[in-house]
């Protein structure tokens, strides 16, 4: 199909070709990301015609399955079989390619984000089951539960040895059991670092607001009725649990009954539940003691009514009057909020995903307006309590900080306060939810950062702290709290831009011998270097040289400093560790961070756009050397 669209572009023979085989009912496999746009919508359109049902089968960590795509595509090997250990060792050997793979995860989604869109357009009930919940799952029972449930909602359910046999084949014979040797490639760590910045696929319901209005007509049996889940937020076409309060009156029949009406179904709801509230405020009703009622699996798809009953005179009035509807900006933003800020067991646990992809939708129609700050905040808190889409998270929250301090000084500090008790340890920044530094032992990164300079000094290299770790040292005499790692500089010995390239690919290649590069982390990102760790955190090196009399360093100041202001470099210490400074550090932070680099700004955002431009001869050399190759 794929092959005759990309022929003759025929949207109309297309679709007839699609209508012929969904006519003939056939189970389709179909990778979205692996064909043109066009045969998906088509394809979309024509099943849905035809009553089919949709079952998105995804990753909610896609690491491994990029693993396995990657080694599939360097040793020409799909399956288990066949791995040798030549073909295996010659394949580890080479770095990954984070930044192609990360690519390719990102336009993955983004089509199944589309895909599930377009079934929701078409009044499509697309079904969803994650790789992680089957096998990774440690609960066996859960994992059975899940993939039983999905049976049931495609109407295949109904024979229990069926059932059985389809559970235990799934669970037995989905996993290839190539996890472990995946740990072999170089640059996993990284990979996994920079999928965090990744906007997930998340199947994202649409959100409907249950809504209960009293009848026209009052009826005379109940004095008060009301339902604890109006105004709640719930996936579409979701079975509920209902509760609520039904207080009879004094006229009320002894052997009243509630039921639930919808159409022409009828199901009796229990009632008869305890409600210390509705016995303190209507102490003389004849049921005030017990006035709760509760019931389970209704889906509001279609509007109902609870009604109460007098069985013994087939007499009924109408108590409630129940249906969906399109969610409102406030219980959107309410929701968003609710279940960001809630406190768990740990700060690292995540509820319902489904949950947070359905607020995830209604989010992103809010923030469309720059005003809506109230939906900025919900957007920002949602994803950083689910740790998801960092990258867009981060532009957010850059864009709400701005807004807020433009109101005054201070009016930033309770969204903060928020962002830290939903993050925890982990801090929000442009390199995603990361471990802030705030979490780590100060003692052991100043050593830690001591103990490599020693190493840089072996080397016979100047070395200086450089950037975020400077700025809280000359700022906050410490490390600043929400940063995440360690900044280093080196001096190289070089007077042009096109010798400072050849010297630092020169001496990256002598990190690498030392054990000190990360060489997986240097075949994306050739303009700096992480040369390990320093208590945990790690640590960035960066390029300096002068040129006539100017001081560069990468990627903040391109000569407009004089030499002065960086040598000769001077001793500080902190936690009783000797490091060294730039000869006059106001200088090169107000380069970094701008005049007013005393200001904390947990939002700000480096102009790499600039800085590129800025430090174009020096890229362009970096970008004529040949690439570095692990030692």
């Amino acid at each position: 199909m794929t092959q005759r669209w990309k022929t003759d572009h025929d949207p109309a023979a297309l679709a007839a070709r699609l209508r012929d085989i969904c006519d003939r009912p056939s189970i389709i496999k179909h990778c979205v990301e692996m064909v043109p746009w066009e045969v998906t919508k088509a394809l979309a359109e024509a099943s849905s015609r035809a009553g089919y049902r949709h079952l998105f089968l995804y990753r909610q960590r896609p690491a491994g399955r990029l693993l396995s795509l990657h080694f599939a595509r360097q040793s020409g090997i799909w399956g288990p079989q066949g791995k040798t250990a030549k073909v295996l060792d010659a394949v580890y050997a080479k770095p990954l390619p984070v930044a192609e793979l990360v690519a390719h995860e990102g336009r993955c989604a983004q089509r199944l984000r589309d895909s599930w869109e377009l079934l929701l357009s078409l009044n499509q009930h697309p079904l969803a089951l994650a790789f992680e919940d089957v096998y990774d799952n440690p609960d066996a029972a859960s994992a059975q539960a899940g993939i039983e449930a999905l049976l049931q909602a495609l109407n295949l359910g109904e024979d229990p040895a069926f059932t059985a046999k389809f559970v235990a084949d799934v669970l037995n014979k989905g996993k290839q059991g190539t996890r472990d040797d995946y740990a072999r490639f170089q640059g996993v760590a990284q990979l996994e670092r920079s999928l965090g910045r990744v906007a997930a696929f998340i199947p994202a319901p649409r959100l409907a607001q249950c809504e209960a209005t009293q009848p026209g007509t009052a009826s005379t049996w109940i004095r008060f009725s009301s339902l604890d889940a109006a105004g709640q937020l719930h996936p579409e076409h979701t079975p509920l649990s209902l509760g609520g309060l039904a207080v009879m009156s004094a006229t009320a029949p002894p052997s009243a009954k509630l039921l639930l009406c919808q159409g022409p179904r009828e199901t009796p709801v229990p009632w008869g539940f305890a409600s210390q509230w509705a016995k303190q405020k209507f102490p003389n009703a004849p049921n005030g003691e017990r006035a709760r009622f509760a019931v389970k699996g209704v889906c509001l798809d279609e509007p109902a009514d609870l009604v109460v009953t007098d069985p013994a005179a087939g007499a009924r009035q109408s108590v409630l009057h129940l249906k969906a509807r399109a969610a409102t900006r406030e219980a959107v933003l309410a929701a968003a909020l609710k279940v960001a800020t809630t406190p768990t067991e740990t700060t690292a646990q995540t509820p319902d995903l489904i949950l947070y992809g359905g607020l995830r939708r209604e989010l992103n129609a809010l923030i469309d307006d720059p005003q809506d700050l109230d939906a900025l905040r919900a957007s920002v808190l949602l994803d950083a309590r689910y740790r998801q889409a960092a990258t867009v998270a981060f532009e957010r929250m850059t864009r709400l900080l701005q807004a807020l301090e433009a109101q005054g000084p201070g009016a930033s500090a309770p969204f903060l306060a928020q962002m830290r008790a939903v993050l925890g340890d982990l801090t929000l920044n442009a390199h995603g939810y990361t471990t802030a530094l705030a979490g780590r032992d100060p003692v052991e990164v100043w050593q830690g950062i001591r103990a490599l300079a020693s190493r840089l000094e072996g080397l016979g290299l100047r070395w200086f702290i450089n950037s975020g770790t400077l700025l809280g040292a000359i700022r906050e005499q410490r490390l600043i709290a929400h940063d995440d790692d360690v900044d280093l500089a080196v001096v190289l010995e070089a007077s042009t831009a096109e010798q400072a390239a050849g010297a630092w690919e020169a001496l990256k290649r002598r990190l690498a011998e030392a054990k000190l590069l990360n060489v997986a982390f240097d075949q994306e990102n050739k303009s700096h270097a992480k040369i390990g760790q320093a208590g945990g955190a790690s640590v960035d090196l960066f390029p300096a040289w002068i040129e006539q009399g100017q001081v560069f360093v990468w990627p903040y100041a391109a000569g407009e400093a004089p030499v002065e202001a960086l040598l000769p470099l001077q001793p500080l210490s902190i936690c009783g560790v000797d490091v060294q400074v730039p000869n006059d550090p106001a200088t090169l932070l107000t380069l970094n961070y701008g005049a007013n680099w005393m200001q904390p700004d947990p939002g700000f955002r480096f102009p790499w756009k600039q800085a590129r431009i800025r430090f174009t001869r020096f890229l362009a050399a970096l970008k004529e050397l040949s690439p570095l190759t692990s030692p």
